[in-house]
């Protein structure tokens, strides 16, 4: 109880805690997932599919005269959601390959972080660290 007779947690909350071992683990993993993944991606060359994207991204128009946006390319074979995150990125990164490539990197590591708290919540923090290291 504080000195002045107030207590933040009366009514039944539970008092913050520090993070556990397995957390701060789980987030050195993360991060350098992240940063082996953004060195990756900043030295290798467009792929196939990457050439592909951006080729349908850079013909995507949204002004109202020439209004453009696929929703089926026969150059990719894909369905369109890579196509419009490459022509977003393309079009804030200015041009440049890297923001789109490091969007991506983004969207896989919190994709681990899923992959992270489903195991974690399925089989527990040690198994959940063993799959994310692997």
């Amino acid at each position: 109880m504080a000195q002045d007779g107030f207590s933040p947690c009366e009514d039944g909350c539970e008092p913050i805690t520090q993070p556990s071992a397995h957390a701060w683990t789980a987030t050195a993993i993360l991060i350098l997932a992240f940063g082996a993944r953004v060195v990756y991606a900043y030295g290798l060359p467009l792929s196939y599919d990457e050439r592909h994207h951006l080729q349908v991204a850079r013909e995507i128009s949204l002004r109202p005269d020439s209004f453009h946006l696929p929703l089926d390319s026969a150059v990719t074979n894909h369905p369109p959601g890579a196509v419009y995150l490459t022509a977003l990125f393309h079009w804030v990164g200015g041009g440049s390959v890297l923001p789109i490539r490091l969007a991506f990197v983004a969207l896989n590591v919190l994709g681990l972080v899923g992959f992270y708290l489903l195991g974690r919540s399925l089989f527990g923090p040690p198994t959940a660290l063993l799959a994310l290291g692997l």
